[in-house]
This record gives C-alpha cells, sequence and structure tokens, in this order.
C-alpha cells in the first residue's frame, strides 16, 4: 500500500528554522501527523501548527534512525525526498487495519503545498553568444579540455584578432588568471554556470559586472594554438556539484552533446 507521488507530492526539503532549508509549511503539518500515527510524537492535532520545530525535527531523526535512513549515531531530523519516498510506503495498525501513514489530511496538506510551489526552474538558461553574430553557447559542443585547469571543458570561436568577445550572459569576473599566449579571467554568470576566458588582450577586473552581449574584451593576435581564437571553458559544479563535468572531447574534434541539450537532460 504505496502512496503516488500524486498523492503525497514532495515539494522541498525541511529542517529548523536556522537552517538552509524551509522550515514552515504544510509538510511540517503533514509530518506531524505521520509521525504521531507511527508513535514518534503525540496526537496533539489541536496544538499543531505548521511550523517545522525540534519536536518534529528530533521525531524524525528517530524515525529515520530506525528506518535505516540514517545512522544510528545520527541526529539529522531534516526532511528530504529519500525520506519522503519511504514514508508514502509507511502504514500503521489502527483497528485490525493497516492505514497509511500519510493520513488523507496530510495528503490533502501535501497536495496543497505542491500546488502553490513555484515552478521549477528551466534547468537551460538563455544564453547569448560570445561574440555578436555567433552561436549561442548552448548550441556548441565541447571539443576539448582547458588545459591544467580540471573541470571547465572548452570550445573555441570568435576567429579573428582583435574582435570583441561578449558576455553569454550576465556575469560577474570573480578571479583573474593567465593563458598561453594572453590574459584570461574567471567568472560565475547569473544562471549558476562558471566559465574561463582565455586568450584576451586583456582581461576585465576581478569584481567587474557585465550584462548579457557587453564587451569582456578583444581576441589576441597569435598563430599559437591555431591563430586568434577566443577560449571559452564552462564549468558546471555550482549548478550540478562539486566534481561534476560536461561531456566533451578532448582531441579538438566535435560530435560531444551540445551544451543546451546535457543542460535539459540533467533534470
Amino acid at each position: 500500500m504505496t502512496l503516488t507521488a500524486q498523492e503525497a507530492p514532495f515539494t522541498e526539503p525541511y529542517g529548523l528554522a536556522d537552517g538552509p532549508f524551509k522550515s514552515k509549511g504544510n509538510t511540517a503539518l503533514a509530518l506531524k501527523r505521520a509521525l504521531a500515527h507511527l508513535g514518534f510524537m503525540e496526537w496533539r492535532p489541536d496544538q499543531w501548527d505548521t511550523h517545522y520545530n525540534r519536536k518534529v525535527y528530533d521525531a524524525a531523526a528517530s524515525w529515520k534512525r530506525k528506518r535505516g535512513l540514517i545512522p544510528g549515531s545520527s541526529s539529522d531530523g531534516s526532511w528530504g525526498e529519500p525520506a519522503h519516498d519511504v514514508m508514502r510506503s509507511t502504514w500503521f495498525e489502527k483497528g485490525g487495519s493497516k492505514l497509511d501513514a500519510f493520513d488523507g489530511e496530510s495528503q490533502r496538506l501535501l497536495r496543497e503545498e505542491k500546488a502553490h510551489a513555484a515552478p521549477e526552474p528551466d534547468p537551460v538558461p538563455d544564453l547569448g553568444p560570445v561574440w555578436k553574430g555567433g552561436l549561442s553557447v548552448l548550441d556548441h559542443d565541447l571539443t576539448h579540455a582547458t588545459s591544467g585547469i580540471a573541470r571547465y571543458p572548452a570550445f573555441d570561436d570568435c576567429f579573428q584578432a582583435g574582435k570583441q568577445v561578449i558576455a553569454p550572459e550576465a556575469l560577474e569576473i570573480v578571479r583573474a588568471s593567465s593563458s598561453n599566449p594572453g590574459d584570461a579571467c574567471y567568472a560565475d554568470g547569473d544562471s549558476g554556470l562558471s566559465y574561463w576566458f582565455g586568450h584576451l588582450v586583456t582581461a576585465p577586473a576581478v569584481g567587474r559586472h557585465f550584462g548579457k552581449g557587453a564587451v569582456l574584451g578583444t581576441v589576441l593576435a597569435t598563430d599559437v594554438g591555431g591563430g586568434s581564437h577566443v577560449h571559452v571553458g564552462v564549468n558546471v559544479e555550482r549548478l550540478w556539484g562539486s566534481g561534476t563535468e560536461l561531456d566533451h572531447h578532448t582531441d579538438y574534434t566535435h560530435g560531444a552533446p551540445e551544451i543546451g541539450e546535457q543542460l535539459a537532460a540533467h533534470r
């Protein structure tokens, strides 16, 4: 007797008010009902509110330990999707019948919260090109790694000395760097993507902000590395987590999935 995600949906993580997660809402009240049915809290519906307080946090930790969701030494009472999935299939006995821990009122509360939740953000940001008239960053595949810099697979573009390089989205220059040849910099985009722009005449100063389409610099004149171009390394760790990276080739050949395709597939 497992409830479906439609019957008892998960909306977002919950935790104490001083933590990083949501601390007030229907999930807190639905969980109080479920944990009380299971004997981890007193049945006091007339006293409950929608705050994810210390009592429900501790009760959730006790239940998670019993179900093997956290180690026996852990006191983590935050509420996430794995625990929610298990609770959907959890039941208690009453009057000889097996009843869902998420009872009818809990299910109503959860559906109501899900219905009023903000829609999930589109995983594919609206990115422009790195030069006026060029392809959007989304339409590039990544042909090689950035030498000496992990997890910044790259494409080359803007193959003309002196050509202006523009911001593909609103971004901030966060760290200075250098390239061989030319100047370089790291930038964090509003989308959550990070970039390494290389082979510039002069890189912008750390702390500068650029709107989408604003000029970041110009392409260095060189005959090294196949001639003048801008090297654009793209990093997804702020979006996907530490150690992650986009699929790419390593031999300067095309054929890897385009950046936009990869972002759309990673939900």
